[in-house]
């Protein structure tokens, strides 16, 4: 599937492919691990015409990617100005809410910084937990769920429960977790975790938050709530977008002090981190996108 995909990329949009093949050259296995998982979900039939259509999508948001990018390098601003913005314009609407998730899923293995996210994750993160036949998960804002995924896989007794406010994203991680024929462990809900209202008195072993501090007005608000709901001594995995502009950032961390900062402040213990950078950017780039992942422990 990984041929049929990248031969798309070749005969549609070449000057994309180059990234896809940067991404296979620094993590080969990886590469072809994720990337025939994530084709074999959304193109379970090896249809070339999907496949020419995932890769229609997957350019036009790396198109927009890249212009947002520069524009954002030009003003200095990102292109939303607040958390309900973003909701009303991105996560509340079907047809964009959706091209955008099967995008952002590819994204994970062409973009080499991305896979890079994905290789912290599953040889840092996931051997900290300790095989239980009680193991509590949850993802917060889970988008298409691969991370949630990742973990029911490398645990079989694990179980999961996802919560985002998007309702086309609630759809697409129990569907594609249904096809990995874990949806009878994974229980995905439309819900606003960070408010209020809708705080939980569960508590989990572990917390997956990866992509949403920088969607938020007040990314606090996500740490405190992260630190709530984890069990004493539980572990988080925490993603931030860095001067990396996208349709629906909203907050600007400027430097991986930021993040750090913000998370110390809610309690955690910093276990282990990175920050994954784009292999190449535009001569004179002064704002560079790039994500920070961190696995944090709650004291106790």
């Amino acid at each position: 599937m990984i041929t049929e995909c990248l031969d798309s990329l070749q005969r549609q949009r070449p000057e994309f492919l180059k990234s896809a093949l940067n991404s296979r050259e620094l993590n080969p296995e990886l590469f072809e691990t994720v990337g025939n998982q994530v084709l074999r979900l959304l193109n379970p039939s090896n249809d070339r015409d999907v496949f020419d259509s995932l890769c229609r999508s997957y350019c036009a948001y790396t198109y927009e990617q890249n212009k947002l990018q520069l524009i954002y390098e030009i003003s200095g601003a990102y292109p939303q100005a607040s958390h309900g913005e973003a909701n009303d314009q991105v996560y509340q609407n079907h047809s964009v809410m959706s091209e955008y998730m099967k995008s952002l899923l590819l994204t994970q293995f062409l973009w080499p910084h991305h896979l890079q996210i994905v290789r912290f994750f599953t040889d840092a993160f996931s051997p900290l937990l300790a095989q239980s036949n009680s193991l509590k998960v949850a993802e917060f804002a889970p988008g298409h769920g691969m991370f949630g995924r990742l973990l029911l896989q490398a645990f079989p007794a694990a179980r999961l429960s996802g919560y985002d406010i998007s309702p086309v994203a609630v759809r697409m991680a129990q569907s594609l977790a249904d096809q990995e024929g874990l949806g009878q462990r994974a229980a995905y809900t439309v819900m606003d975790v960070l408010a209020k209202s809708y705080r939980m008195s569960d508590t989990f072993d572990a917390i997956v938050a990866g992509e949403l501090m920088e969607h938020l007005d007040d990314p606090r608000v996500l740490c405190e709530s992260i630190e709530e709901q984890l069990v004493p001594g539980g572990l988080a995995f925490i993603t931030a977008a860095l001067t990396a502009a996208n349709l629906d950032h909203v907050y600007e961390f400027k430097d991986p002090e930021e993040v750090t900062g913000m998370v110390s402040g809610a309690g955690f213990e910093i276990i282990d981190q990175i920050v994954a950078s784009p292999p190449s950017v535009r001569p004179g780039t002064k704002r560079i996108p790039r994500v920070q992942a961190l696995i944090v422990r709650k004291h106790g």
